[in-house]
Formats: structure tokens, sequence, C-alpha cells
């Protein structure tokens, strides 16, 4: 088997692309999986994840205002320990 060239693979990252008529994100990775899971755990500012986090509150506020609903929608957080108390 020939040595592979990494220069032949194409770039390497993550791209997140929003379709705005319908807030639908489409990921796409490139990496070996080491540096997969690297982007997807973390959490640090401008990170995948906190781009993430601040477009699903973007989306839960959007939500409470377009059904008119007087009680506050749920933050992401409150969401994510509702589902940690489940289990």
């Amino acid at each position: 088997m020939d040595p592979v060239d990494p220069t032949e693979q194409g770039p390497f990252g993550i791209q997140l692309e929003l379709e705005p008529d319908t807030r639908v994100f489409n990921i796409t990775g490139r990496a070996s999986a080491a540096m997969l899971l690297f982007f997807l755990m973390d959490g640090s500012p401008g990170s995948l994840i906190e781009k993430l986090r601040n477009e699903a509150q973007f989306d839960t506020m959007l939500i409470s205002y377009n059904m008119g609903e007087t009680e506050i929608f749920p933050t992401i957080n409150e969401l994510a320990e509702s589902f940690e108390e489940e289990d």
C-alpha cells in the first residue's frame, strides 16, 4: 500500500451551515476521530458547541415569541438539566 500524502486528502475541519428558511443546521466534518471528538466536546468561547448553544437559546426565545406564550420558555441549560434528572 502506498503512503497517503495528507495534502492530497483536502482540508480538515468542521463546517456549520444554517438553512435560514428552516433554521435547520447541517454539520459536516473531515478529520481524525480524535479531532472530531475534540470539536464536538469543546465548550470554550467560539467553539462549535458554544455556537449551537447560542442558536438553541435563540430558537427557544423565537418559539416562545411566536406562540405568544406568557410563560417563559426554558433555557437550553434548564432543558439539559431536566434531561439529566430523568436519567
